[in-house]
């Protein structure tokens, strides 16, 4: 499921000598805007993620290794190009210059928006076709040493096709190649304990952030609730930095856990607060992958044991 050969770039060569027109904000960031934008050339639509501080892009040889990746992995939002300083963008009938990466754009909504929209509650095959996929795209960003560092429902786009489900991983402007870090990046609901406490962490805080993710696909709701106004943010933070490992009891109500265990051992072991004891990536998507075909097994065929044809 994840490519290692060079992909071939000569197909987004309009990319580099292509005009764009700025069609409309999509979404903003700290640091940046993402547009809405076509080229004048092709007339595809893509994204464009402009730097409106310096200090908030990415340095050029970590854009080259995230764009080989995106290109690599699936499931992860493509990026085509650093673009620096350059007049190509036509903004209100005028050029512009500008700075930032174009990006793939992605017809969809990202998950909050779609749990919203199913009313908070996935029935179990929904929930299947968005946990496969979002394990491998984060197994191949693992495998091509990069740790997203913001996985959240927000930058999950989800893609509909009649009854079929695709995923998207967005947004890599925390994204790093460091092999370990202090930094304290991320969206604290989703952030592991190690990260909020300001201690050394490395890719194993995207494990933990999609074990938060897999609780909230199945509950409908983020472990803490972050609009409980009773509760201040600080005890918020002091609650996750203790971690879950002695609530998920309490924690998990929804009978999707019951009926399907191996997605509840999956959560307990991507949430532990001790990274050593932690799954990798690859561990989650192993055992996801093991036991979704004994599940699928079982529900066609029962539990029934089959005479040895020998």
């Amino acid at each position: 499921m994840i490519f290692d050969k060079m992909p071939d770039f000569s197909k987004n060569n309009e990319c580099e000598t292509c005009e764009y027109t700025l069609i409309e904000k999509i979404g903003k960031g700290e640091f940046s805007v993402i547009h809405k934008c076509q080229c004048n050339k092709s007339s595809k639509f893509y994204a464009f993620k402009e730097y409106t501080d310096a200090n908030g892009g990415y340095n050029f040889e970590n854009t080259s290794k995230m764009i080989l990746t995106t290109y690599c992995v699936p499931y992860l939002s493509k990026i085509f190009y650093y673009i620096e300083n350059r007049s190509v963008f036509i903004e209100n009938g005028e050029k512009k210059i500008k700075s930032g990466l174009l990006m793939e754009y992605i017809n969809g909504i990202n998950l909050e928006q779609y749990m919203v929209a199913k009313k908070l509650k996935l029935n179990i095959n929904q929930i299947q076709q968005i946990i496969k996929p979002l394990l491998i795209a984060l197994k191949g960003l693992h495998m091509y040493g990069i740790i997203h560092r913001d996985i959240k429902p927000e930058n999950i786009m989800i893609i509909e096709r009649y009854i079929r489900i695709s995923i998207k991983v967005i947004d890599f402007g925390l994204s790093t190649d460091k092999r370990i870090s202090k930094e304290k990046k991320g969206t604290p609901l989703f952030m592991a304990p190690e990260v909020l406490e300001g201690k050394p962490y490395d890719e194993k805080i995207d494990v933990y952030s999609f074990g938060l993710v897999l609780y909230y696909l199945i509950e409908g709701k983020t472990i803490i609730d972050a609009d409980d106004e009773t509760i201040s943010y600080n005890k918020k933070v002091q609650k996750l930095c203790l971690g879950f490992d002695n609530k998920l009891d309490k924690k998990c109500r929804s009978s999707h856990w019951k009926e399907y265990p191996f997605l509840f051992e999956l959560f307990r072991n991507t949430i532990k607060k001790d990274p050593e004891e932690r799954m990798t990536m690859n561990d989650a998507y192993d055992f996801y992958n093991d036991n979704y075909l004994a599940n699928t097994y079982n529900n066609l065929f029962g539990k029934r044991k089959h005479a040895n044809l020998g």
